[in-house]
């Protein structure tokens, strides 16, 4: 494709035993512009295949000088494996330019309250998020709950003290450790439970709570209870966001629409326009890779976004939608990865 991004790793950070941070420069000196909370879909060719996989960007624009792409080592996971063992400094590294819609967007004038709720490597995208309020929202307030194994397993351990103490009367973060070594300030030995999130929120804000929002990265079990506490709480579906880093375990295959149908569907991409024919019971991004036809895509199971794209014409269902809100649907926003066509004619602009 060509906006791929050529990336140089300028450092390598190691910030746990499973854990590194990869500081990354454009090879071509070109500024990246990306928001705080997206992350970057890699391509890599490892032994005569592509592999491509996402990683959240852990550096805040506008404060970060370069980008910072922080990565947990996956046991038996191919391209983590390859991350940790064979890169190194001045290695270049091929991605899509920045992407995904768990952004914030931040606004000096309006005071609030931000909670941010992580676990393990659910930290990286919120360390982005965090660091912006922080930096540019002067009168709100920050408030993470990131829960680990214990203390060794904490990301950005001393990055987030120093930001307690930078910002002491704005900044809570509170760690919650499931197996902890020993005694370590602002932690507490125990997992979050829906009693423990209603006390804490009723602990923690500050204003009105209809300025206040909520993100939450971490395993889907971790993620569900969350997004189910909160409404009960008051809280409004639309401040209420969610990153998923992996496909919620299902040991049934998604359903295809019954209303699926075969299709000619018109692609447009930049300045050029496909026209294929996709058969019943085919992914429009399937039906387009197969006609070499160069889309953006990551995760091909409906949670990351990187495939999503405009439907101007006809009508498109999705078997998995993890990511795209109500707004985003109504703008005519689809997955292509997991979206089929239920009209004969379709049109769909990237």
């Amino acid at each position: 494709m060509n906006d791929l991004l050529a990336l140089r790793i300028k450092k390598i950070i190691p910030e746990t035993k499973e854990a590194i941070t990869l500081v990354l420069k454009s090879a071509e000196l070109k500024p990246i512009p990306y928001e705080a909370g997206q992350f970057l879909t890699f391509i890599f060719n490892i032994q005569g295949k592509e592999i491509r996989r996402s990683y959240s960007l852990s550096s805040a624009p506008g404060i970060n000088e370069d980008l910072w792409v922080t990565v947990k080592r996956i046991q038996n996971g191919e391209v983590s494996r390859y991350l940790f063992d064979t890169i190194e400094e001045g290695s270049i590294l091929r991605s899509l330019p920045p992407a995904g819609r768990f952004t914030i967007q931040s606004d000096p004038a309006i005071p609030r309250d931000v909670f941010l709720f992580g676990a393990g490597s659910g930290i990286v995208p919120l360390f982005s998020i965090l660091k912006t309020i922080l930096a540019k929202e002067p009168h709100s307030f920050v408030h993470l709950i990131y829960s680990n194994h214990d203390e060794s397993s904490i990301i950005f351990r001393k990055q987030l003290d120093e930001l307690t103490e930078i910002y002491q009367d704005r900044f809570n973060c509170l760690h919650l450790l499931s197996d902890p070594i020993s005694h370590m300030a602002n932690a507490v030995h125990m997992h979050l439970n829906s009693l423990l999130l209603e006390e804490l929120i009723g602990k923690y804000i500050q204003y009105d709570k209809k300025q206040c929002v909520f993100y939450t990265c971490g395993p889907f079990a971790y993620m569900r209870m969350i997004m189910i506490k909160l409404p009960v709480l008051g809280f409004s579906r639309t401040q209420i966001h969610r990153e998923a880093f992996l496909p919620e375990v299902n040991e049934s295959q998604p359903e295809i629409p019954q209303d699926n149908v075969s299709a000619k569907v018109k692609i447009f991409v930049g300045d050029k326009v496909h026209s294929i024919d996709i058969p019943e019971g085919k992914t429009i991004l399937r039906a387009a890779l197969e006609k070499k036809i160069q889309l953006p895509f990551s995760c091909e199971t409906g949670i990351c976004s990187t495939c999503s794209a405009h439907c101007i014409e006809g009508k498109v269902k999705m078997s998995i939608n993890e990511v795209l809100t109500e707004k985003d649907l109504s703008e005519g926003l689809v997955l292509t990865c997991t979206g089929y066509p239920v009209t004969s004619s379709v049109q769909i602009r990237f």
